[in-house]
């Protein structure tokens, strides 16, 4: 816990990343984060809400919606949407 300065040095993004309840995940972009995301399961769905923390190239957010893909694959569901929060 004590790094965590080292990996997002914005306390704002920190709090975002590292709340208490209902942690998001971390988007990668390289050795940086990113973003965040959060999958959210309704049924046989999954959507996931990713915040970007800037601008990112078409091809960045590509991948993560292959991601999303492996993700919702790995939990047995059908990927709904992947949605810029």
């Amino acid at each position: 816990m004590r790094d965590r300065q080292l990996l997002v040095r914005d306390t704002d993004r920190a709090k975002e990343l590292w709340r208490t309840l209902g942690r998001p995940g971390a988007v990668l972009v390289g050795p940086e984060v990113a973003g965040t995301w959060r999958p959210r399961a309704s049924g046989r769905k999954l959507r996931v809400a990713v915040r970007m923390w800037g601008e990112v190239p078409r091809a960045v957010w590509k991948r993560v919606e292959e991601q999303a893909e492996r993700l919702a694959a790995f939990r047995g569901v059908t990927l709904a949407e992947v949605a810029a929060e």
